[in-house]
């Protein structure tokens, strides 16, 4: 039995602005070249904007800013058509703490009972300071050295709701958490 060749394979970063249909568009450019397989970067829902797809936000879900299920099927439909292979970077261990996930919110809503404890590397026993199993967060809004004193940063209550940090992030509390003081 004869051993295929090697054929070569062509790396694709998709993005907002290289979407399933932009891409779409190069394959018969690609395949006239030689190539065999796509490669491309993470398809699965990320934050928005995102450029590289590293910060996936929900792996179950495809990219609605690549095109969704239907650019997919249509991408994929013509890479069969023009002959070229199709291979997707999966990256599980890659889901962002994007204060809007919704993954991450569930996690952060429902703590350590949640299905999405064993998704993040959260230390739940670690100690964080009175009632512990807390998940301490560092983000900062400004840059760093506007955010330093001269006075602390407090938890208090935005849209009716207790959020532990001043600035756009609203992650939700657990449930039964006590409210901001």
């Amino acid at each position: 039995a004869m051993t295929p060749a090697l054929g070569a394979t062509y790396r694709v970063q998709l993005e907002p602005r290289l979407g399933f249909e932009a891409a779409a568009a190069r394959l018969g450019r690609l395949a006239a070249l030689g190539i065999e397989t796509l490669y491309c970067s993470p398809v699965a829902e990320a934050v928005p904007g995102s450029l590289h797809g590293y910060d996936a936000t929900d792996p179950t879900a495809l990219r609605a800013e690549l095109g969704g299920e239907a650019g997919f099927a249509a991408f994929s439909a013509a890479c069969e058509a023009d002959g070229l292979g199709l291979c997707i970077d999966l990256v599980p261990n890659h889901l962002s703490t994007w204060p809007r996930g919704p993954w991450w919110r569930r996690l952060l809503a429902e703590g350590p009972g949640s299905e999405m404890a064993e998704v993040f590397d959260v230390a739940w026993g670690a100690p964080a300071g009175p009632g512990a199993r807390q998940v301490t967060l560092p983000p900062l809004h400004p840059p760093l050295p506007d955010a330093l004193p001269p006075r602390p940063i407090r938890p208090h209550r935005r849209d009716a709701a207790a959020c532990p940090l001043p600035g756009p992030l609203r992650p939700p509390l657990p449930t039964g958490a006590p409210p901001p003081r």
